[in-house]
């Protein structure tokens, strides 16, 4: 039975069982490129001859969550640890340059036991790290558009339960603005922020590969590595963002 909600071992397994046995070898040299972890390594993961540790526990853990398992690890975590162990899985920095900028480079192991939950951590430090997220997001964002998904894992659909409603429906709710704090505008301001970043850095991405001096080659790979029902679906959602008549499919 296929598993995609559980532990960080519980999901890699249910990975490999999605990958065909024509498929594994290359698909294992994939992924130990997107780790950064030699392939001998990542073929003893999967006879289970060895478990990932430190770093790449941590890579791996989150680059299941970017095919869309729901990793137990990952969800117990507040959303500023996981935005940090997402600049490193996808190599936006490594845990010794950003050890740095938090000044503990002499002692990057705390950092790796913050970000798996073991230490706690000041208000000052939570600061720091907020800046590096929001200073490396839009890196991020276009890193994002060249890892490859090795597997399909059908999405999720984020559930908001609002008081009132029954448990598991989506609900809205009009939020008059002078009932917002200032904390919560700030996370919507940097939300907003983050997407025009997102927007643009996606547009010149699309000029790009509509240019007639592309060829059709560069644009049928791009299709592959990206997916074509995904690239369906994102012109769907940005549909629905012009009007509010397409929203929710109507």
């Amino acid at each position: 039975m296929m598993k995609t909600e559980g532990s960080t071992l519980q999901c890699f397994t249910d990975f490999i069982s999605r990958i065909g046995h024509d498929d594994l070898l290359e698909k294992r040299r994939i992924l130990a490129q997107i780790l950064c972890v030699e392939e001998n390594t990542v073929r003893r993961w999967i006879t289970g001859a060895n478990i990932p540790i430190g770093m790449s526990m941590i890579g791996l853990r989150y680059y299941l969550d970017y095919l869309g398992y729901r990793v137990s690890e990952i969800t117990q975590l507040p959303r500023l640890l996981q935005d940090v162990s997402r600049l490193l899985t996808f190599r936006v920095m490594t845990l010794e340059d950003m050890a740095k900028l938090v000044g503990c480079e002499e002692y990057p192991g705390h950092l790796l036991a913050l970000l798996r939950g073991a230490r706690g951590f000041s208000a000052e430090r939570e600061a720091q790290l907020q800046d590096i997220v929001d200073a490396y997001q839009q890196e991020l964002a276009e890193k994002l558009l060249l890892v490859p998904k090795l597997v399909a894992i059908k999405d999720v659909p984020l559930v908001v339960e609002v008081s009132g409603t029954m448990p598991g429906t989506v609900a809205t709710k009009t939020v008059s603005s002078t009932n917002v704090s200032p904390q919560t505008a700030n996370k919507s301001m940097r939300r907003d922020e983050r997407f025009k970043g997102l927007t643009l850095n996606l547009l010149d991405f699309a000029r790009f590969y509509t240019d007639r001096e592309v060829p059709e080659e560069v644009r049928d790979q791009l299709r592959t590595v990206v997916g074509q029902q995904n690239i369906f679906d994102l012109k769907n959602l940005l549909a629905r963002l012009c009007s509010s008549k397409a929203y929710n499919n109507q």
